[in-house]
């Protein structure tokens, strides 16, 4: 079961792609440190969580990475003509 925790928006996040995702790697970790009961293994990008049975895929979702990947994605095109 796929489960995606969005995080509010806020200025406090970085401008960098790289430094979003070493924050949810970190916020991974801690997860996995606080979820009692289950056993939880670290993906690349989520957090699987065995509990009685079931699997849950935690994902994180910022709406500030997916602005840019676009604008990075934007960028490159621009670059290339």
């Amino acid at each position: 079961l796929e489960v995606l925790i969005q995080f509010a928006s806020s200025t406090a996040w970085p401008d960098d792609l790289e430094a979003i995702r070493k924050l949810y790697h970190s916020f991974r970790i801690k997860m996995s440190k606080e979820i009692a009961g289950g056993r939880c293994v670290l993906q690349e990008d989520a957090l699987d969580v065995h509990w009685q049975g079931y699997v849950f895929r935690l994902r994180i979702y910022l709406a500030k990475e997916v602005t840019l990947m676009r604008n990075t994605r934007l960028v490159a095109e621009h670059n290339l003509r």
